[in-house]
């Protein structure tokens, strides 16, 4: 009779383990795993590359806060994590729904670095100040053509040559 009743009880503990969800703690958002949860109000998934997405867009106000520091070294090592994350983000361009475009775009980033970081080195307030806002219409793009949460992205007007073929099969 005792062991039924320790069965009873590891088979109880061995349930509730298995239908609790634990708190993975992202310091972007927090997500419980675990469990299936249907609530509607939990949105669209991310995409695979939307953290390191996100961190390359926050990367360009790490880089004002430096410049406005005029704290050159700092911001040349920012810059540097800003050239790491693009790269990293690069490597997602194949779980987009425009891996060609998207890889165009941090080609495009990559190269803005370039004049950025030696106006940085000059240490040239004016000239950096320019060169990071220059980083704006690409980060525009990349944010506007491929968004963080698996949705079907707007049409791009970047002329990508894009068939309806390749279109309707977009990451849902």
């Amino acid at each position: 009779m005792a062991h039924s009743h320790t069965f009873i009880r590891l088979l109880v503990a061995e349930t509730l383990l298995a239908c609790t969800g634990c708190v993975v703690v992202n310091p972007s958002n927090v997500r419980v795993s675990g469990f299936n949860s249907d609530r509607a109000d939990s949105g669209p998934p991310a995409t695979p590359y939307a953290s390191t997405l996100q961190s390359v867009i926050e990367q360009q106000s790490a880089v004002r806060t430096e410049l406005d520091a005029r704290d050159w070294v700092e911001a040349g090592e920012e810059i540097d994590d800003w050239v790491t994350d693009t790269r990293k983000l690069m490597g997602y361009a194949d779980t987009t729904h425009d891996p060609r475009l998207f890889r165009a775009y941090c080609n495009e980033l990559l190269a803005a670095f370039e004049p950025l970081h030696r106006a940085v080195a000059r240490q040239d307030p004016v000239a950096a100040r320019e060169r990071l806002e220059a980083c704006n219409p690409i980060l525009n793009k990349l944010s506007r053509d491929f968004p963080l949460t698996a949705t079907t992205p707007p049409p791009s007007d970047s002329g990508s040559g894009a068939t309806p073929d390749r279109q309707s099969s977009r990451v849902p």
